[in-house]
């Protein structure tokens, strides 16, 4: 077959090297290695993550952050080898096809192997730029990888040994009782440093517990405290402007009526006894029946849900409980104590709570004024509503209604008891801490697949483009490279004229090595030849 002047042709000359296409004879296994290599390292960056997902910071010498690195660093060093060698196939599978002219040639070495080049094909746009474009944008995998894993806490928990010392019941004396009446009128000197650090909200410091520094600890401690019963009955009232009179006429409302009463009451008589009475009015109507409770808080040893911060070595009753929540071990009675000047281990903290919560408050109409509203002490104006009184043009404070502080007060008798028995406990006096538990926060990393799934997902794409450009090596006939020696030969070079068309660049080179060559700029050459 003749072939024309302006067509170039691979062609086999001899048989020393036969030109041998095929399958399994040309396949390109470096560059297939180099692929595997990238899905290894794809792999392993899932692999880093899935496995330190939630692990503890001080079970790795080196962050996930630092094999991941090293994963996309070596993946696609090796992905942009492999498409090098991509690059080279298929250049030569252009230069062996029929119809290929020179240009197609230049374009194809020329995207394949400078982004630039390929970002500014213009018309002349093809698979191979766009290829060199991916891979050359495929490295941004590397930051998203980076923020794949972060640092985050944990807790851990686990079973914990606390001591702490507390009393089972009070023994040392809270209040001084005074007069023929027994009450109470002073608080003892170490309880008056109780009753001051609970009005100021102060943390109970506790030390040497056994709850670690970096931990918080939970359980069920035993000490004094307060068993409680409470009864709730009613009673009627009429805050109307007026009302009929027992002669049967219709007169203004006389009546002063209290719409809120908390009181905390003891005597020496029944000493490990205290009684809060309640009465409030809980609607908004200027007539009906208040809400009346009656408690008795009797002395006991219970079992305090707890809380001990470690950081800080302090303890508390845990959150979201109440008085309801203390399993109650054993009631503590008191005999009848009534020596005048005598301590009483009850009295002060009795005191302690009636001066801070006892209240009042009372409505009474008071003519063209209108209601009048009277307050002693902070409790009722706390659970005060006042909606339904600013709904009233008049501002009508027979309208005001309040919310049950029932469980508040309780709550506020169990805080101050359970102050005192920690107070009172001494080295005599430790108590452990019953199903005991610690958690501690531990430093983990926290792997975020959204980061991952789109790395892998462009490194998989990269994978692919660089696949496709091996397509077609079975067509060549030996193994082929970019050397400027081997596409000389093929282009007939005078000074490769001697060599073998199907001679590797190596081969070439070790026989055509030493012949000297030298590119002169086309004036240079014009005055050689003229």
């Amino acid at each position: 077959m003749s072939l024309s002047e302006n067509t170039i042709r691979y062609s086999q000359l001899g048989t020393s090297h036969a030109w041998r296409p095929g399958a399994l004879r040309q396949f390109p296994v470096l560059g297939v290695i180099q692929l595997v290599g990238v899905v290894l390292g794809i792999c392993a960056a899932i692999t880093i993550l899935i496995v330190s997902d939630q692990a503890l910071i001080s079970d790795w010498k080196y962050s996930p952050a630092v094999y991941l690195t090293i994963s996309y660093t070596i993946s696609n060093f090796l992905l942009a080898a492999a498409f090098a060698q991509g690059v080279t196939l298929t250049w030569w599978n252009k230069a062996i096809k029929e119809g290929t002219v020179l240009g197609d040639l230049h374009r194809y070495h020329a995207q394949g192997t400078a982004a630039w080049a390929a970002l500014t094909a213009g018309k002349h746009f093809n698979f191979i730029a766009f290829a060199t474009l991916f891979v050359t944008l495929t490295p941004i995998n590397g930051p998203l990888l980076q923020r794949s894993s972060t640092v985050g806490s944990k807790s851990l928990p686990s079973q914990a040994n606390l001591q702490i010392p507390i009393t089972r019941s009070l023994r040392d004396g809270t209040g001084v009782v005074f007069g023929r009446a027994f009450k109470v009128a002073l608080f003892s000197q170490p309880f008056k440093d109780v009753v001051q650090a609970y009005y100021g909200g102060e943390s109970i410091v506790a030390n040497s517990t056994g709850c670690p520094g970096d931990a918080t600890c939970t359980g069920r401690l035993p000490g004094a405290g307060i068993a409680v019963n409470c009864s709730t009955a009613s009673v009627v009232y009429n805050l109307s402007m007026e009302v009929i009179g027992a002669d049967g006429k219709i007169q203004r409302n006389p009546n002063q009526t209290d719409v809120f009463v908390s009181t905390f009451s003891w005597d020496s008589f029944s000493p490990g006894n205290i009684s809060l009475y309640l009465k409030f009015k809980d609607t908004s109507a200027t007539a009906g029946e208040l809400v009346v409770k009656k408690c008795s808080l009797q002395t006991a040893t219970v079992e305090y849900p707890i809380t001990i911060d470690g950081n800080s070595s302090t303890i508390l009753l845990s959150a979201n409980t109440s008085i309801f929540d203390d399993v109650v071990l054993s009631l503590n009675p008191y005999p009848t104590a009534t020596t005048f000047g005598h301590i009483s281990e009850v009295g002060g903290y009795a005191f302690a709570l009636s001066t801070r919560f006892n209240a009042n408050m009372n409505i009474a109409f008071a003519g063209a004024a209108g209601y009048d509203l009277a307050s002693t002490g902070s409790v009722g104006p706390q659970f005060a509503g006042l909606d339904d009184v600013w709904s009233n043009p008049s501002w009508n404070a027979s309208h005001v209604k309040i919310t049950d502080p029932t469980i508040y007060l309780l709550n506020q008798a169990r805080e101050l008891m359970f102050r005192t028995a920690l107070a009172q406990g001494n080295s005599s006096m430790i108590e452990s801490v019953k199903s005991a538990t610690q958690v501690r926060k531990a430093s983990i990393y926290i792997s975020h697949y959204d980061f991952l799934g789109i790395a892998v997902a462009i490194s998989t794409m990269s994978l692919g483009v660089v696949l496709v450009t091996f397509h077609g090596y079975w067509h060549l006939g030996r193994e082929v490279t970019f050397s400027p020696v081997e596409i000389a030969k093929a282009f007939s070079s005078p000074l490769l004229a001697e060599e073998n068309s199907n001679s590797s660049a190596e081969e070439m080179v070790k026989s055509a090595g030493t012949k000297p060559v030298q590119i002169a700029d086309p004036g240079q050459v014009k005055s050689l030849r003229g």
